[in-house]
């Protein structure tokens, strides 16, 4: 009863524990002391002496290190409040597009399982040689270790919480974590994980506030700078009005003088040909303007081709690019190429260091003879010579065991006639009762025993000897790829600025320390191109996939090339909300494909050079047209006016207008071929 209490008084304290650390935590409002707080708090609730949290950043699938604290080194890192300090390299969780199962807190991360280690230097299933290199270099040392995944409210896992050497009060000695650590510690992580997500949450608002704010301010200054734009511009109006009517004025006594000079010169020629009539007729029928009552200029509607054509600037890439990764880590003691070299599919690139796999390859391969031994001792047992052993020792107790019970009931039979004291029998009776205990020690031993090589422990041998020759198999393989070689033609790409060098491929020379999986090289396909270019929203709506491009360049001046439009993004770049970052209009990814490239061609373009993208967006080779002076148009109209034939005066026709040129509309609708419009339709309204 009394432990019962104090198991129920343990309970309840718990629970007020972590309700405080809960409260502190949502009053928390800095992300790196709140990170802080969350390891604080599970070292304490489990008495550890390390703890380190990991957030998972899902745009590179990995586990971002944020928070470091070891008590016995003395050592506190916050990588969120001090980024510039010293920090291990992101755990990714994946290797080679594979789970990356080796490292225990990406395990953590990947299948949501909290892990439990007594010693993490006998442990089996993980690579722990980070944490045993971080003892060597440090002097510390790693034991007891607790891995639990943080769940936010949505059971998606957003980190991981890892705490090492759970100590026993008073003592000091390091001790395995318990099932109740594990408890408080699942618990805590799921009040922490609501905790960064509802801080994350409230950056991000108090981030859109601050860009509604911007934006509120760049709207009222647009709306003032548009505000003056119309005064000036309805200045600008009234002055062209006047200048249009000064214009027409003297059109019309231009016009008036051409049609004198062409009336004399008909009647030249008629009277020297004397037929005036048959010339002042031929005149009417072949005029280019016609001339309703000699004041109003007019053209027939035609038939004229008509064409859109967008053109943008796109920066040249290769066809495709392959990526060559490392392997496995170490230094690079070969280097066979130069940035921007064209190499030849079998030709080697990169030499690098074995010693260090080497060293790994050994170990795998003691691990798995250890294995071996251990699954042939358990498939073994039951004949080996510990059982054995044991077999012989109960045997031999029983045997004890049989002669005195013998002796037992001789003693109670004398005892009966009076031959022998009480004495003798009791002492009889308590030899035997001693024996009945060794007699069952033996056969418990022999049980126990026999439990080691049971069908249990025989999978569990088996499982680690399939993990051993798997992990040995694949540091051989990652061994027999130290030579890089390159798998097909192509050019050695050259990061396009000092930017993309650094965060993306740095340059890679002899000596250089190489991590596995990192970007070594990567090779561009010259059988064709690939133009990558931005459209403004505007223009972004007349452009479909597969759309034929011409692409040119004054790089490579003569050659022409017929592309096609092989991806458009379907957001624009800077925002998810659809705005560009620094109030610029919004501009999306369009990416041209040029599928084949003759040999000269090859010869002469070079990757990173610019290219004009000529694309036909609309095309009417028989398009109904007028001069753009004969619209009249406004906000939500356009008009012309069209001459009666019958009664000569001119009547407003609303159309329909397609493509605008510098010189003419498209007329969709609303007129007809050969019907005739004023061309200047001012002159009608005077």
């Amino acid at each position: 009863m009394k432990e019962e209490n104090s198991s129920n008084s343990n309970a309840v304290q718990d629970l007020q524990n972590l309700a405080q650390i809960g409260l502190a935590l949502s009053h928390e409002h800095q992300l790196g002391s709140l990170l802080e707080m969350i390891v604080n708090a599970a070292r304490s609730m489990t008495n550890a002496d390390a703890g380190t949290l990991y957030i998972l950043d899902f745009e590179l699938r990995s586990l971002r290190f944020c928070i470091m604290q070891n008590e016995t080194t003395r050592t506190k890192i916050n990588a969120v409040d001090n980024p510039d300090a010293p920090i291990p390299e992101p755990v990714p969780l994946y290797v080679n597009g594979a789970p990356n199962n080796a490292n225990v807190s990406s395990y953590v991360a990947l299948t949501g399982e909290p892990v439990k280690i007594s010693d993490v230097y006998s442990a089996q299933g993980f690579n722990f040689s980070g944490v045993k290199h971080y003892d060597t270099v440090s002097g510390y040392r790693s034991q007891s270790m607790l891995v639990i995944p943080m769940r936010d409210h949505n059971d998606d896992i957003i980190g991981i919480l890892q705490l090492l050497n759970s100590k026993i009060a008073g003592t000091g000695k390091v001790t395995d974590f318990s099932e109740r650590h594990e408890v408080l510690v699942s618990s805590l992580a799921s009040q922490a994980a609501v905790s960064i997500t509802n801080r994350r949450l409230l950056s991000g608002m108090e981030k859109d506030l601050e860009e509604i704010r911007r934006l509120r301010q760049a709207e009222e200054e647009l709306g003032d700078k548009l505000r003056k734009a119309y005064l000036k511009t309805e200045e600008t109006n009234t002055e062209l009005k006047a200048a249009m009517a000064q214009t027409s004025a003297v059109r019309k006594i231009w016009m008036f003088f051409v049609l004198c000079l062409i009336l004399a010169g008909a009647a030249w020629q008629a009277f020297a040909a004397g037929n005036l009539g048959t010339i002042l007729a031929t005149t009417e029928d072949t005029r280019e303007y016609a001339v309703d009552n000699g004041s109003i200029a007019t053209i027939k509607v035609a038939n004229s081709p008509v064409s859109a054509n967008l053109s943008f600037v796109g920066q040249i890439e290769p066809l495709s690019q392959k990526v060559y990764l490392s392997p496995f880590g170490g230094k690079v003691i070969e280097k066979h190429y130069i940035e921007g070299q064209l190499i030849k599919a079998g030709e080697p690139l990169l030499e690098l260091d074995t010693s260090e796999i080497g060293i790994k390859v050994s170990q795998a391969r003691s691990n798995l003879i250890r294995a071996q031994k251990d699954h042939t001792q358990i498939k073994e047992w039951a004949g080996g010579p510990r059982v054995s052993q044991a077999r012989l020792n109960q045997a031999r107790q029983n045997a004890i065991l049989d002669s005195l019970k013998r002796k037992l009931d001789e003693a109670a039979i004398l005892f009966d006639k009076g031959i022998i004291p009480k004495v003798e029998l009791e002492s009889a009776q308590e030899a035997f009762e001693n024996q009945k205990i060794n007699a069952q020690a033996a056969e418990d031993e022999v049980k126990s025993l026999l439990a080691l090589g049971s069908r249990d422990q025989l999978l569990i041998a088996s499982m680690e000897l399939q993990n051993a020759q798997a992990e040995l198999d694949e540091l051989e393989a990652q061994l027999a790829k130290a030579t890089i070689t390159a798998e097909e033609d192509g050019i050695i790409l050259l990061p396009a600025s000092e930017e993309q060098r650094q965060q993306e491929l740095k340059s890679i020379e002899v000596g250089t320390k190489v991590q596995q999986g990192e970007t070594l090289v990567v090779i561009g396909d010259l059988s064709g191109l690939t133009i990558r270019t931005k459209v403004d929203e505007v223009s972004i709506s007349k452009l479909s996939l597969n759309q034929l491009v011409q692409v040119t360049s004054d790089a490579f001046p003569g050659i022409i090339l017929d592309g096609w439009i092989s991806a458009i993004s379907c957001q624009a770049l800077g925002s998810a909300s659809g705005r560009s970052s620094g109030g610029k209009p919004p501009v999306f990814d369009v990416t041209v494909t040029v599928d084949e490239l003759s040999p000269e061609q090859q010869s002469k373009i070079r990757m990173g050079m610019s290219a004009i993208l000529n694309v036909t967006v609309y095309d009417n080779p028989a398009a109904l047209v007028v001069p753009i002076s004969a619209v009249e148009s406004g906000y939500g109209y356009a008009q012309v006016y069209r001459k009666n034939p019958q009664t000569l005066t001119f009547e407003k026709v609303p159309i329909t207008a397609g493509i605008t040129t510098l010189e003419q509309v498209e007329i969709l609708s609303g007129l007809a071929r050969d019907d005739e419009v004023a061309l200047f339709p001012d002159e009608v309204m005077q």
